[in-house]
């Protein structure tokens, strides 16, 4: 990461610099250069684009971002916001198929440097690590780079959108995700951010508690013998669960409540995880199909109504379609391997697949083996909205 410190210098004041035209002239990454230097590389144009949400341009997604965000003087974070810069690069390397196999070892040495200082987690290392976590981890650290609100920090208010008079769980997230946005607004709550609310119901007085959570990934438990589908995931996930000894603020009681988890904002681009591992059972290698040409998420959002005085959100689109499952090989939770397959839904013929192990990758065809391998099993999948009548990252 270079001996004289520089990836951890602090530039609070300056603005941000612009990134190089990816599509011309990628942005020399040298990490052996002290952050400053590698600063002053980056100085040419820029264009803005929607890119993400049309797939297949990432690299102006994450400069659209990169170009919005600055650092202010009362900042109180010393990241140094390299993340979305290198992992632009990648996009761009990989869209130009100018190497026959390509290493993030920037990438890898990035994130070891920020794990180092911030984490007891060691990405980037060559010690192995979980997939959902990374991809947690790595949407977090794009989250911060970013985020165009960063100075707004700490002036947002969470106070729980008032549901009474039969207002709609989707305009309570609505009401909410504004609140939200007044100090978040990066290309993760754009393209991947939803919102997860969870309602505690008094079995008593009928008093319900809700508390709302923006979420990048969707957690499925898979540990009961009678799942099969995803969607049977997704409606255990929402089905109500039995509290007791529940102290319910408005009659005072203790009593029995239930709890449902819903998803009333649902984004342009979709994360699920199964959680395919613990310490006390090891890997679930369990079976668990979906159709990767549609997944209706309806039915676990609790409620489609419009808000009626709120015109600028239009009706959620619930369709949509898979484009990449990340495989764990292995039978047990201390070793294995990943490997991904993939579509690229832009192309004319969006349904051929492709299995990317490594350094080699391969066609297999429109009906890909992700499923019914004991030992190579979903493990994140990642979806696309299918039809989208708003702009990414709105209601």
């Amino acid at each position: 990461m270079g001996s004289n410190g520089g990836m951890g210098a602090n530039h609070r004041g300056t603005p941000l610099p612009h990134i190089d035209d990816l599509t011309s002239r990628p942005v020399d990454m040298d990490m052996q250069l002290p952050l400053r230097k590698i600063l002053e590389r980056t100085d040419g144009g820029l264009r803005s684009a929607e890119a993400l949400r049309d797939f297949g341009r990432p690299a102006e997604a994450l400069r659209e971002f990169i170009q919005a965000a600055t650092i202010t003087s009362d900042e109180k974070s010393d990241h140094p916001r390299l993340m979305a810069r290198i992992i632009a690069n990648l996009f761009y390397w990989m869209a130009e198929g100018s190497f026959p196999v390509m290493k993030a070892q920037t990438l890898m040495d990035y994130s070891l440097s920020l794990c180092n200082a911030n984490s007891v987690q060691q990405f980037g290392s060559s010690r192995q690590q979980d997939a959902s976590e990374f991809m947690t981890w790595l949407m977090d650290a794009l989250h911060q780079e970013t985020n165009t609100k960063r100075d707004k920090e700490g002036q947002e208010k969470y106070d729980s959108p008032d549901m009474r008079n039969n207002k709609s769980l989707i305009q309570g997230a609505s009401e909410w995700w504004n609140k939200y946005s007044v100090a978040n607004q990066s290309i993760i709550d754009r393209y991947w951010r939803g919102v997860q609310a969870q309602v505690v119901t008094c079995t008593k007085c009928n008093n319900k508690t809700l508390s709302w959570t923006p979420v990048d990934t969707i957690m499925l438990h898979i540990d009961s013998p009678k799942l099969q589908t995803l969607e049977q995931c997704l409606s255990l996930n929402s089905n109500e669960e039995v509290l007791d000894g529940y102290q319910c603020d408005n009659c005072h009681s203790n009593s029995r409540a239930t709890k449902a988890v819903y998803y009333p904002r649902l984004p342009e681009l979709l994360c699920i995880s199964l959680s395919r591992f613990s310490v006390a059972e090891g890997k679930v290698s369990r079976n668990i199909t979906w159709n990767l040409n549609k997944l209706n998420m309806e039915p676990y959002t609790a409620d489609h109504r419009i808000p009626t005085d709120r015109t600028e959100h239009p009706a959620p689109q619930y369709e949509y379609e898979c484009y990449a499952v990340i495989i764990h090989a292995g039978r047990d939770i201390s070793s294995g391997h990943y490997f991904t397959y993939a579509r690229d839904l832009t192309l004319a013929d969006s349904s051929m697949w492709y299995k990317l192990n490594d350094s080699q990758i391969s066609k297999v065809g429109r009906q890909p083996e992700i499923f019914g391998n004991s030992n190579d099993t979903p493990y994140l999948a990642f979806f696309r909205r299918k039809q989208s009548g708003s702009s990414g990252g709105k209601l």
